[in-house]
């Protein structure tokens, strides 16, 4: 029989998971990996909003969770596949966001170089360069 806090530690790396924009196959995959690394048999059924796992035991118990739609963390979710693997009591290091000069240059470059490819106008891409500013909260006549 399962102990509540390893049913517990199977439910959050699988909660994490969906939460960090992993897809539910994945997830399932993950979960189930985790649970036979701690001895136990898990059956899990992952959706994009609700995950059901089923430990077949003496009390057969379930756990069901409707969760939001996902987001995606690329940072939470290496971070967890990597504590599955390499299980740790080290509290997970908190992602590192990028500066705001980083995004407001990946905005005023990303855009016009779509517009590029799928062949936009000039005005058009001259517009979306200056959204860049907008990221780093400067006006957008500099």
């Amino acid at each position: 029989m399962p102990s509540p806090q390893t049913i517990k530690k199977i439910v959050e790396i699988g909660d994490t998971l969906q939460r960090s924009g992993c897809a539910p196959y994945k997830v399932e995959k993950y979960a189930q990996y985790y649970a036979q690394k701690h001895g136990l048999d898990v059956m899990v059924q992952a959706t994009p909003t609700a995950i059901n796992y089923q430990f077949p035991d003496k009390n057969n118990t379930v756990v069901m969770k409707r969760l939001k739609p996902a987001s995606i963390n690329l940072s939470l979710l290496a971070n967890t596949i990597i504590r599955i693997n390499q299980p740790s009591n080290e509290p997970l290091p908190e992602p590192v966001g990028y500066p705001k000069w980083v995004v407001a240059l990946a905005n005023m470059g990303i855009p016009p170089a779509y517009l590029m490819l799928v062949g936009s106008t000039l005005e058009a891409i001259r517009f979306f360069r200056f959204i860049g500013f907008y990221g780093l909260g400067l006006p957008t006549y500099l």
